[in-house]
């Protein structure tokens, strides 16, 4: 098992090749102000500021507004999701599981699939995650994948609870799925280095991590990978010792 800890933030990174997935996100956000709306029309307000402040990560803020909006609307799942994130984000592991949990009850909805399976198995929460965190995190990405496969958004998140949860499978797997779904992109270039990590191919590795910096992949970031690929590399691989051996070696 791949044990590293999921560099979202590199994720984050504005450049063209994101575009697609912030399409997504505002797309989604519009939906979700239209849905409150039919629930209770007088929370929009309240709603709006909370994104707002959830887009600048001032996470106390997020806590307060969606509290008002949940007074109004207990069930509104979005609020509950972020009201998690939130959580987690000022350190508050128990609380955030408790909300996602509950917001995965009000809808059973592929994003809130993604942030109960991320939460579990947060690299920064203040107490690791058991064996059964992440076989719950895992299942619950897989779920997620299977059930919004086009869906660019949640595939990357998915994909970051399995390389947080450290499972190749569905790391590789991920790697696959973002070559096709977005092909270039700097998710896909930075998954791309760890499915060809786990497959052992490591020049492809390097090709991948080449690309990912040319994508927009942050200095430290970069610097991690190449410390992965290079602590994962055998010893003769990286000076071509089987090339070497080849029709040279009776074992």
């Amino acid at each position: 098992m791949l044990l590293v800890t999921a560099l979202v933030s590199a994720l984050a990174a504005t450049t063209s090749a994101q575009d697609t997935a912030a399409l997504q996100a505002r797309e989604y956000d519009a939906r979700a102000l239209v849905e409150l709306a039919d629930l209770a029309p007088a929370a929009v307000p309240d709603a709006e500021a909370a994104a707002a402040a959830y887009r600048d990560g001032r996470w106390q803020e997020v806590l307060e507004a969606y509290g008002r909006v949940l007074t109004v609307a207990p069930r509104y799942h979005h609020a509950l999701r972020r009201s998690c994130r939130a959580k987690l984000e000022l350190g508050d592991r128990v609380g955030a599981l408790a909300l996602c949990r509950q917001a995965l009850a009000a809808a059973s909805q592929p994003e809130n699939r993604v942030a109960l399976a991320r939460t579990l198995v947060h690299a920064r929460a203040p107490a690791r995650a058991n064996k059964a965190d992440r076989e719950e995190s895992v299942r619950l990405a897989r779920e997620a994948l299977s059930a919004a496969p086009q869906d660019l958004v949640n595939v990357l998140g998915a994909c970051s609870a399995g390389l947080d949860a450290a499972e190749d499978s569905l790391v590789a797997d991920c790697a696959i799925r973002l070559s096709r779904l977005d092909p270039g992109s700097l998710g896909a270039e930075y998954f791309g280095v760890f499915g060809a990590v786990i497959g052992q191919r490591y020049d492809e590795a390097r090709r991948h991590l080449a690309a990912a910096r040319a994508a927009g992949l942050p200095p430290a970031a970069a610097e991690s990978l190449a410390r992965i690929i290079e602590e994962n590399e055998p010893f003769t691989s990286r000076w071509g010792l089987p090339a070497l051996l080849n029709g040279r070696s009776r074992f």
